[in-house]
């Protein structure tokens, strides 16, 4: 059927190997006893692209989204490769690297990236999407049963928070007195009692973490521990 004055085909490569195609034609008169002219046309077909998105997958608030495109093509210089960002297939404008490095808001939906590759002699190919979800940090405020106590008295400590993460929160305890700092070993719950203090001055400090993202925030509490009276007989 390839008999016209132009044909159309769409070679690809064999194994994904660099793969010559050699297409000739040949031109008759059908009434006419003429020689037969011939030429011969060589397309060389190159394997598309391959790009993967690399990145981290969760955030937090206030730290940038990085992604990075990573293209498999050996047969091309990277400087003849062009890059298409896109978020929820809508074109990103200015980002026209292979890296993405940009800020955006906090969202209990993840937002969706994709990036098409385009070689310089035409050959196009597109990502797999490509999820990233940005945390709200966890706010934290520390309450207590109270603000004084006594030598051998104790006091109860809660970290309350506001956050939808809450399943992913990791707690750490910290007690400072005196310019010394100890982390208390085993508080790691929400909640932290402490117990048979001397006197002194304490700061106790709660740091929320989540455990996806790494948002880290903290809240501190003063508590005054006096001594005991003494009876003079």
């Amino acid at each position: 059927g390839a008999d016209k004055n132009y044909y159309s085909s769409s070679p690809l490569t064999a194994d994904y190997d660099v793969t010559n195609y050699l297409y000739s034609v040949e031109v008759t008169y059908s009434n006419y006893t003429c020689a037969v002219a011939t030429d011969t046309f060589n397309v060389q077909v190159v394997a598309n692209p391959t790009v993967v998105i690399s990145g981290d997958p969760i955030i937090c608030n206030g730290n940038n989204v990085h992604l990075v495109a990573n293209v498999n093509d050996t047969l091309t210089d990277a400087a003849e490769i062009t890059y298409e960002w896109r978020l929820n297939n809508v074109t990103i404008a200015d980002v026209t690297g292979n890296e993405l490095d940009s800020a955006f808001e906090a969202s209990v939906d993840p937002y969706t990236f994709t990036v098409v590759v385009t070689r310089n002699a035409g050959c196009r190919t597109e990502s797999a999407p490509f999820q990233v979800l940005v945390n709200d940090a966890p706010v934290v405020n520390i309450t207590a049963t109270d603000t004084v106590i006594c030598e051998g008295g104790e006091a109860t400590f809660t970290a309350n928070l506001n956050d939808y993460n809450a399943d992913n929160l990791m707690y750490q305890w910290t007690m400072v007195l005196d310019g010394d700092t100890t982390e208390i070993a085993g508080a790691t719950k929400e909640a932290y009692t402490a117990k048979n203090l001397t006197a002194g001055e304490y700061d106790f400090i709660v740091a929320v973490s989540q455990k996806t993202s790494d948002c880290v925030v903290g809240d501190t509490f003063k508590l005054n521990v006096i001594a005991d009276p003494v009876i003079d007989s």
